[in-house]
C-alpha cells in the first residue's frame, strides 16, 4: 500500500524548536532514548524548551503496537519510532525491496535503485519542520512501514508552513494488517503536536489500495476533500479542530473511529 508525494530536498540537520511551530523537544527527545539512540543534545542542535512531560499516549512517541490481519487474524507486533540517522541501511532496504508495481504507485516512475544521498536526505530530517515515523519488525530489525510529513513551506511567517504533505509506504509483505491506515493516522497526529492545520496527498488515480486508505477518514474528518485531477487524485485533510489531551493537542477523532 503506498500513498505518493512528490519528492522533496531538506536541509540534512536534526533541529528541534517549539517557539515556532515544532515539535515538543522534550517529547521528541523521549523517542530518542526509547529507539536506543545516542544522540547528545549537542549532536541534534536540540533548543532546550521547558515542556511538561505528560502521562499520555503520545508522551512518548515510540511504543509497541500489535495488528491483526483481516484475513486468517494473524498478529504482529512493531515498534513505532521516529527515522534517525542510524537508519540508512533500514530505509535502503524497504525501498529497495519494493515491487515495481509498488514503486510505479508511490514515485510516479519506473523502478530503480535509490542513490546513497536520496536515502541520506530520507533519514536525517529536519524535525524542526518535518517528520519521519517508523514501523520496525523487531524480529529482523527492518522497516515494514513508514510515513512522513513535509512542510510545504519553511517561511514560519507563510501560511503554507502550517501545511504538511503526508506520505505512506509499507512492505508489499505486509498487506492486510491496516500498518498504513494507522501509520497515517500517527503522523497527522504528529502534525497536530506541531500545530498545523492541514495535511495534503497526491495519489495516482489507480491507486486503488491507497485511495482506501484516505477515504476511511471521510467519515471522521470535517472538511475532508477528494479531488480528481487527470491521472492524480489530491487529497485535502484539516487537521482541525482539536482536542486537548493531557497537556497536548490532539486529534478531534480517533483511529478507532476511523477503522469502524
Amino acid at each position: 500500500m503506498t500513498a505518493s508525494v512528490r519528492a522533496r530536498q531538506f536541509p540534512a540537520v536534526c533541529n528541534f524548536k517549539t517557539r515556532d511551530g515544532g515539535l515538543p523537544a522534550q517529547l521528541v527527545r523521549s523517542a530518542y532514548r526509547s529507539a536506543s539512540i545516542k544522540l547528545t543534545p549537542r549532536d541534534l542542535r536540540i533548543q532546550m524548551v521547558r515542556v511538561k512531560e505528560e502521562k499520555s499516549k503520545y508522551s512518548i512517541i515510540s511504543r509497541n503496537v500489535t495488528f491483526k490481519k483481516k484475513i486468517g487474524g494473524d498478529e504482529a507486533v512493531f515498534r513505532m519510532r521516529p527515522i534517525t540517522p542510524d537508519d540508512d541501511i533500514r530505509e535502503e532496504h524497504i525501498l529497495n525491496d519494493m515491487s515495481e508495481h509498488s514503486h510505479q504507485m508511490r514515485f510516479f516512475g519506473a523502478k530503480r535503485r535509490h542513490t546513497p544521498k536520496e536515502v541520506y536526505e530520507l533519514t536525517h530530517v529536519e524535525y524542526r519542520y518535518d517528520f519521519a515515523l517508523a514501523c520496525v519488525d523487531q524480529t529482523t530489525d527492518e522497516f515494514v512501514g513508514i510515513a512522513r510529513y513535509y512542510s510545504l513551506s519553511h517561511d514560519l511567517k507563510s501560511e503554507a508552513f502550517n501545511t504538511v504533505e503526508v506520505a505512506v509506504l509499507v512492505n508489499d509483505n505486509m498487506a492486510g494488517y491496516g500498518i498504513g491506515t494507522y501509520l497515517l493516522y500517527e503522523i497527522m497526529q504528529m502534525a497536530v503536536l506541531a500545530k498545523k492545520k492541514k495535511a495534503v496527498a497526491e495519489v495516482r488515480r489507480d491507486n486503488r489500495a491507497a485511495r482506501k486508505m484516505f477515504k476511511k477518514f471521510e467519515k471522521c474528518v470535517p472538511g475532508f476533500v477528494e479531488n480528481m485531477q487527470g491521472d492524480v487524485v489530491e487529497y485535502e485533510l484539516p487537521l482541525m479542530p482539536v482536542r486537548e489531551g493531557p497537556g497536548l493537542l490532539e486529534l478531534s477523532y480517533t483511529y478507532e473511529d476511523v477503522v469502524a
